[in-house]
């Protein structure tokens, strides 16, 4: 629930920032920041594309895309109507949030998240309801916001942004290849200074990361640091996962919504840098760590086995398997 207030703050921030052109709290230093780099204006148009808090807008599509699978899990979850109609909001408002940021990576994210959702986090009976509600909430933002529907698709597939995506991949496989050990060096903006001597003609402008998190831990750190950060990851999702399998019904919805968490985070991390983008990622790794701790289900054993054996049939077969 803390979290999903979190992403809910962040969205109406965002929809303040898209609808009065002004930046809440912002300080002098992000002012000349923004008028640095034009406050993301979309190339086509003379629509800003809003970053709100995470001021990049591709950082914010991803975030807010990754956060949209908290109130939805909290929606299924909750018993009563007044609830359910309270995450549901929270839902639309990331979602329109999401529009307005113009991020296809977050959408993409948004789109192997749900797709986790319908999987992890859907009872029988809901994974028809689901699917109709994200159906829904696409049409409704086709007749509601048919001018950024639009200006979304344009930016989508402009050859320059496409052309721009790849070459920053190129580019940071060539450093990759360059330096296949230790890499460039950790560092903010090491990146963007040693990387311009492998920068292929397609990326016309030096980059402060190569819009893949993966290829940019192998790119500063070297390969033997990206394969143990892939390691890390996919061990800590399999844990989640066996947790997730052993769970009960509650328990699985709230799993299933973080771990559409993590696949949205994990998919959005090929086209931008989200998990290697501090706020985003430190959510990541807070969700995907409780979701592989073991005391999950020791905590749901013990509770189990203190319950007495005609309100839990199950206690004397737990119990024997703890003892064993």
């Amino acid at each position: 629930q803390f979290l999903a207030i979190i992403g809910t703050l962040v969205a109406i921030h965002s929809i303040i920032q898209a609808v009065t052109g002004k930046f809440l709290f912002a300080t002098t230093r992000y002012d000349a920041y923004f008028a640095s780099i034009s406050s993301y204006e979309l190339s086509t148009s003379t629509v800003y594309r809003v970053g709100s808090f995470l001021i990049n807008p591709d950082s914010n599509g991803g975030f807010l895309a990754i956060m949209l699978f908290l109130p939805l899990c909290l929606f299924i979850e909750s018993k009563t109507l007044g609830w359910k109609i309270c995450y549901l909001t929270q839902a639309v408002l990331i979602v329109v949030a999401l529009l307005l940021t113009y991020s296809t990576g977050g959408w993409l994210a948004a789109g192997v998240g749900a797709l986790g959702f319908i999987i992890f986090a859907c009872p029988p009976r809901y994974r028809l309801i689901i699917p109709l509600i994200i159906i829904i909430i696409c049409i409704a933002l086709v007749f509601v916001f048919p001018e950024q529907v639009n200006l979304q698709a344009q930016h989508a597939f402009a050859p320059n942004e496409v052309s721009l995506r790849t070459g920053a991949w190129q580019t940071g496989l060539n450093v990759i290849f360059a330096n296949p050990w230790i890499g460039v060096g950790l560092g903010r903006y090491v990146y963007f200074s040693r990387a311009d001597p492998y920068r292929v003609l397609v990326q016309y402008i030096p980059l402060a990361h190569p819009h893949n998190s993966y290829i940019e831990i192998g790119a500063l750190g070297g390969v033997p640091l990206m394969l143990l950060f892939l390691t890390l990851l996919l061990c800590s999702f399999w844990l989640a996962l066996l947790n997730w399998k052993r769970a009960d019904r509650h328990t699985r919805i709230l799993l299933g919504g973080g771990m559409s968490l993590v696949m949205a985070l994990s998919a959005n991390s090929m086209v931008t840098n989200e998990w290697t983008l501090i706020p985003v990622s430190a959510i990541g790794w807070l969700v995907l760590g409780i979701m592989s701790s073991p005391l999950l289900l020791r905590h749901r054993v013990g509770s189990l086995k203190d319950q007495p054996a005609a309100e839990n049939p199950a206690s004397s077969y737990i119990g024997e398997r703890v003892h064993a």
